[in-house]
């Protein structure tokens, strides 16, 4: 649901936050800096759903979570285990979210429910914006 979305938004800023005030107390701004690049990078990544719902007609929400719980993954085993840089790290992952969005579109099975809610909210764009 929307409020568990929120939610969970509220606790990952405060996690973030958390984080960078400690590697600010080890005086250390190269990590700080890496930090807010995954972050972002991180954040990037709903951009692909984003556009998805409103521009691509067979867009699910099964295939969104697929493609962000990939993408994130992906940052982290980019950077973790091959030692990419963060912006590398970003743009590979987001590569990847959105080939996995696309083929879970094709394979993974729509919900009914969100597909209308998908549509409503297409609909409402297109006649704010054009």
């Amino acid at each position: 649901s929307e409020k568990k979305i929120v939610e969970i938004g509220k606790w990952a800023v405060l996690f973030i936050s958390a984080l960078a005030y400690v590697l600010m107390l080890t005086n250390s701004t190269e990590l700080i800096v890496e930090t807010g690049t995954l972050a972002l990078s991180g954040t990037a990544h709903v951009l692909v759903p984003t556009l998805g719902a409103l521009f691509y007609h067979k867009s699910n929400g099964h295939a969104a979570s697929a493609g962000l719980i990939a993408g994130i993954l992906s940052i982290v085993l980019f950077r973790v285990f091959a030692g990419w840089n963060p912006s590398m790290c970003g743009a590979a992952a987001l590569g990847i979210n959105t080939l996995v969005f696309i083929a879970g579109n094709r394979i993974l099975p729509s919900n009914a429910a969100s597909r209308d809610k998908l549509f409503r909210y297409r609909e409402a764009y297109r006649r704010d914006c054009y």
